[in-house]
């Protein structure tokens, strides 16, 4: 889920939500992470987890679509579309470095590990960074170490200095 947002994110710092519609962006997007994470999800499987979500926050009743109906055909092509639509735009780029494995081997360096309370919340600070777009103006390592200084600070632990 995590590269997906930041795939979005991307996506949509180099094209107007006006200009491409945010359900068929997301469902490329959604398909293109699971072929590159290796987590083959069907198609059907994405088009149903979408579909449900957007019911969910509509109030509508959460009905999965039939394999056979003609708006699961509507999904997979505004799935196809969009998925084009991603690798054009970010110009086939889709790989994503995530913060979360050097924030692990940060915190084992500077032996914060037996702190639980900042490896939570430094976790808790990059997780929360998704909603942001901290992922698309800076480098991983740069939130990695910032939400290690954030924690720390917060939680009145010293860090090593120079």
């Amino acid at each position: 889920m995590a590269t997906t947002q930041v795939l979005l994110q991307q996506f949509y710092y180099l094209a107007s939500i006006q200009d491409f519609p945010l359900c068929s962006i997301v469902l490329g997007t959604l398909f293109l992470v699971c072929k590159a994470e290796e987590n083959l999800q069907t198609i059907c499987n994405i088009i149903n987890i979408v579909d449900i979500v957007v019911k969910h926050n509509h109030r509508y009743p959460e009905v999965v679509t039939d394999r056979y109906d003609s708006e699961y055909y509507e999904q997979k092509n505004e799935m196809v579309i969009g998925k084009m639509q991603v690798l054009w735009q970010l110009a086939f780029n889709v790989q994503v470095e995530l913060p979360y494995g050097l924030l692990a081997n940060y915190l084992q360096s500077l032996e914060l590990t037996d702190q639980e309370q900042v490896l939570q919340l430094a976790w808790n600070y990059v997780n929360d960074l998704l909603r942001t777009p901290v992922y698309v103006c800076f480098q991983p390592k740069t939130i990695a170490c910032s939400a290690i200084f954030l924690a720390a600070h917060k939680c009145s632990v010293g860090l090593p200095t120079m």
